[in-house]
This record gives structure tokens, C-alpha cells and sequence, in this order.
């Protein structure tokens, strides 16, 4: 559990007696074969740390965990969280924690497995991180975030209408970064959409 080593006392405390403390082994053996860099595999246990205080304030369990409680996490608790200041608040690096600790717990049978998603766009999400993986070498972590960045993206663009790539424009991606940062409006979150879309763009367009 060398992941831990560098928390601060009270988020250890968080973490190791919490509702999440049968499962650290398993979230810090990911991170090593993910190949996370220290700074990000920190922001992760960060993470965990924070989100298994709130399961502990909720009485929730592992097995009761899904989406939508990650979801009631961001966007409810997150807003006006009164914990310990240094508790991690960012909402983009909190995601991409708790986006990988369901991974975790469904790989360890502990919640039910999602079903995969199908249509043009899972398709194109497909065929985006076959390039990411192979033609760009990039991490687990790196490709993850920006295929959730995508995805919304391809969502909100086609949620009326048939996709088709050749209908994307800068314009879309303009306005749909607009939308989120009005959303989330942080430095790190804006890093993050910039790059997802940069990358995504010399694939796509």
C-alpha cells in the first residue's frame, strides 16, 4: 500500500477505517499496472479518500455503489462540501478517481458489471481509443478521461439527431466547452477539455 504512504494522517484514517478499506489493495494495485504517474495516482487516493468519508457520513457500503452515486457525489455534496479542508475538491480529479474505483470494485465482482454500449458512437469511441492505445502509447488513465470527454461531447452534439463525424464542427466543440465550463469553471478543468479535444480533433476532423 505504498500509494498511501504520502496522505495526510486524516485522510489514511479516511481510507483505512472506512467503508472502502477492503478494497485499497485492489485500487492501488490498479494504479501500479496502470502505469499513473505519482502525481496522479496521489489525486486518485486523494480521492478515495474523500469519497469513502462521505459513503462513511451516508452510511453506504461498496456494494451499494454505482453512478449515480458518484454522481450524487459531484454534483450535490461536492457543491457544499463542508469536510476537512484538505480533503480533495477538484471535480475533475475526484471523477477520474471514483470513475476508476468502480472499475475496481467490478472487477472484484463487488457491484453488478455495466452493460456495454452499443451504436455509431460507442463505435467511434471504439475506434478513437484503439488509436489512442496504439498509434499514441497513451496511459489508461490519460485515455479514459478523454474518452468520457468525447463521449459527452458526441452525446450532447447528436442527442437529436443521427451521428455523423463529417457533421462535427470547431464551432460544436466551441460550445460545448462553453457549456461545461459555465458548469465547472476551474483552471484544471479547462486544461483538461483543451486537451481532450486538441487530441481528439487531429483524429477526428
Amino acid at each position: 500500500m505504498n500509494s498511501i504512504s504520502s496522505l495526510l494522517p486524516l485522510a489514511k484514517t479516511w481510507l483505512l477505517d472506512g467503508p472502502l478499506a477492503a478494497h485499497v489493495d485492489a485500487y492501488t494495485a490498479n494504479l501500479e499496472r496502470g502505469s499513473y504517474s505519482r502525481q496522479t495516482s496521489r489525486s486518485h487516493m486523494d480521492a478515495l479518500a474523500h469519497f469513502a468519508h462521505w459513503m462513511a457520513r451516508c452510511t453506504l457500503t461498496a456494494s451499494q455503489l454505482d453512478e449515480d452515486c458518484v454522481s450524487q457525489f459531484l454534483n450535490f455534496h461536492l457543491p457544499s462540501c463542508d469536510c476537512h479542508c484538505m480533503a480533495l475538491r477538484g471535480h475533475d480529479q475526484l471523477r477520474a478517481g471514483l470513475g476508476l474505483l468502480l472499475d475496481v470494485l467490478r472487477e472484484e465482482r463487488v457491484i453488478a458489471e455495466l452493460l456495454p454500449p452499443t451504436g455509431p458512437i460507442a463505435d467511434e469511441l471504439s475506434r478513437y481509443d484503439a488509436h489512442m492505445r496504439d498509434a499514441r502509447g497513451l496511459a489508461v488513465g490519460t485515455r479514459k478521461d478523454r474518452l468520457y470527454r468525447v463521449g459527452q461531447f458526441l452525446h450532447w452534439k447528436f442527442a437529436d439527431r443521427a451521428f455523423t463525424g463529417k457533421e462535427m464542427l470547431v464551432e460544436d466543440l466551441r460550445a460545448f466547452i462553453t457549456k461545461e465550463l459555465e458548469r465547472v469553471n476551474s483552471t484544471s478543468h479547462a486544461q483538461s477539455l483543451a486537451a481532450s479535444f486538441r487530441a481528439y480533433s487531429l483524429f477526428s476532423f
